[in-house]
């Protein structure tokens, strides 16, 4: 499994290796996919997540958000937050092809970068999601406290484009 990790909000999680078929089973994806055991909160579970390869590659990324008790999980081009409280609440996030996350803890928000746009995740769930960003191809190549850069492809002018972007929750880009 390609994985991403980001753990830098107040919870952190870890990947459990061995037999997870006995843990508490999450199916926010696929309930006959392979599964992951994750610790966190105090508590184990087994999430299925469809593993292999998908429509927009086999990545996977993990993040824990700026809520304590939520994850974001990202899976075949498709993003989730997995609320773990009881009960588990999963909710898709409107994204075409997520491909990356960033952290920011210093404004208390995690994002998502997907094909054209950046979704916003804040302690609430979706602070905001940006216009389209590029008409066909978003790259995530860097970041600092307060901003995330980006490479953008706009086929209409047949290249990329470096574009540094403010993060706010105040404000959507």
């Amino acid at each position: 499994m390609e994985s991403n990790r980001v753990c830098v909000f107040p919870a952190d999680y870890t990947l459990l290796d061995g037999d997870v078929d006995a843990l508490p089973r999450v199916a926010p994806l696929s309930p006959e996919g392979p599964s992951v055991g994750i610790r966190m909160g105090g508590r184990e579970f087994s999430l299925v997540l469809p593993f292999g390869e998908g429509q927009y590659g086999s990545g996977v990324f993990l993040a824990t958000t700026p809520d304590p008790e939520t994850l974001l999980v990202g899976a075949l081009g498709e993003a989730y937050l997995v609320a773990l409280n009881e009960p588990v609440r999963v909710t898709s996030l409107d994204c075409f092809a997520a491909s990356a996350c960033a952290a920011f803890p210093k404004v208390g928000a995690l994002v998502v970068v997907d094909f054209t746009r950046v979704i916003c995740v804040a302690t609430h769930g979706v602070a905001w999601v940006s216009s389209e960003l590029s008409d066909d191809a978003i790259r995530l190549v860097g970041q600092d406290d307060r901003h995330i850069v980006l490479r953008t492809y706009s086929a209409a002018d047949g290249g990329w484009l470096t574009r540094r972007l403010p993060i706010s929750l105040e404000e959507p880009l």
